[in-house]
Formats: C-alpha cells, sequence, structure tokens
C-alpha cells in the first residue's frame, strides 16, 4: 500500500495516505493528533518513554542509581534499567 502511494505521489505521501485506491486489505483511516497548545511543551510532543543509552547513571527518588542505559517513563518519577530488545 505504501509503497504504491510513494510511487503515485512522491513527496506527497502524508497527504494522501488515507487514499481508498490502493488499498489492498485493510482499511486504515489514519488521524493526525493535536495538542492543546502548553507553554512547557511549546512543540507539542508528548514524552511518553525515554530511552537513555546515553550519559550518565540516573539516581532515583530513594538513592538507588540505575546505570545507563536506564528508561524514563511518563507518570513515573523513577527510572528503571532498559531490556535490551525490548528497550532499545
Amino acid at each position: 500500500m505504501f509503497t504504491k502511494l510513494l510511487l503515485k505521489y512522491p513527496g506527497d505521501l502524508i497527504n494522501h495516505i488515507n487514499e481508498k485506491s490502493v488499498v489492498v486489505f485493510n482499511d486504515f483511516n489514519f488521524r493526525p493528533v493535536y495538542f492543546k497548545k502548553n507553554t512547557k511543551n511549546p512543540k507539542n510532543f508528548d514524552e511518553v518513554k525515554r530511552t537513555d543509552v546515553k550519559g550518565k547513571a540516573h539516581t532515583n527518588t530513594d538513592g538507588t542509581k540505575v546505570i545507563t542505559p536506564h528508561v524514563h517513563e511518563k507518570g513515573k518519577k523513577n527510572v528503571r534499567p532498559a531490556v535490551k530488545g525490548q528497550d532499545y
């Protein structure tokens, strides 16, 4: 599906992503996600999970050190060790 769209609309795939003429077996309906304007997040990037693979170790609120690579997850104060193949 996407290959046909890329060939048909080079450089303009995003505006034709829901076109029905190239449906193979799935009927996708991609819709953009809009965020409310947020001065703390001006680029409207909602970070849900971040894996740090370089840099210093992280110290959790209980004082434990978590070496890099580690994972920051939305809504959690502490980080956890990253699992290779799952987080990076």
